[in-house]
């Protein structure tokens, strides 16, 4: 360490910029990583960069491995979602892929090609949120708090004019799938096209969608919801109900 400060003080005696030496550093962190992967380690995925302990050292954890998946902290994620990507993977057109699961982030790898597309799951749920509309007979209320990285815990209550009210209550989930496209929904506030995360809740025949989304030029989120067993109340699609807003 006490050689590695000499270099550095040297360097900037000698006239060199930090700005240059945080570049060169990374260039030459770039040539190592680059090495070890030609001798089949990839230092990204074999171990990653945790929190800190007691002392400021950085620790390094070994993730949790699932035939092609790496999961950096299986907390963030449900088993159903795993086990849902697992079977994804089982399909012949993704036999070449390798997938890091961290934090709100996927990366998948293909190993022929040496490419990889990122997607991000939510930050947005950093605090419960709740959700209203209303048409001429009917009210809908929906909070939402975060659990993990793929998945919310939601109340549900529906009034209907002469009908009373109807509540459920549940954990709904984002797909455990390889992302090959986004969902999107028209904003209510621009009317764009806006990118969406989608969760689900499936029992038997009852299905119930929640599309959460943000459009830039607004400072709130939208909803999107559609259930179909909801007690004696009205199924509830984008046909008869609108999109809900941040309360």
């Amino acid at each position: 360490m006490r050689r590695i400060l000499l270099v550095v003080a040297v360097l900037l005696f000698l006239g060199f910029s930090i700005p240059f030496l945080l570049e060169l550093y990374s260039f030459g962190k770039g040539v190592q990583e680059d090495a070890l992967r030609m001798k089949g380690f990839n230092p990204q995925w074999d171990s990653v960069i945790g929190p800190t302990d007691s002392a400021g050292k950085i620790i390094l954890v070994k993730p949790q491995i699932r035939g092609n998946i790496t999961v950096v902290d299986s907390s963030d994620y449900t088993p159903r979602f795993l086990h849902s990507l697992e079977q994804d993977l089982k399909n012949p057109d993704y036999s070449n892929l390798k997938v890091l699961l961290d934090s709100n982030r996927m990366i998948v790898e293909q190993f022929s090609e040496g490419e990889s597309i990122l997607a991000s799951y939510p930050k947005e749920l950093n605090k419960p949120y709740k959700f209203t509309a209303r048409t001429d007979n009917i009210a809908v209320a929906l909070s939402v708090e975060k659990l993990n990285q793929v998945a919310i815990k939601y109340k549900l209550e529906i009034a209907e004019f002469g009908k009373g009210n109807y509540h459920k209550q549940g954990v709904a989930e984002i797909k455990g799938c390889i992302p090959i496209g986004m969902e999107s929904e028209i904003s209510p506030i621009t009317g764009d096209l806006v990118f969406v995360d989608e969760y689900f809740d499936r029992t038997d025949s009852c299905f119930l969608s929640i599309r959460i989304g943000k459009d830039d030029e607004a400072p709130y989120l939208f909803a999107r919801l559609l259930s179909n067993c909801n007690g004696d109340m009205i199924e509830i699609s984008r046909d008869n109900f609108p999109i809900l807003r941040e309360k």
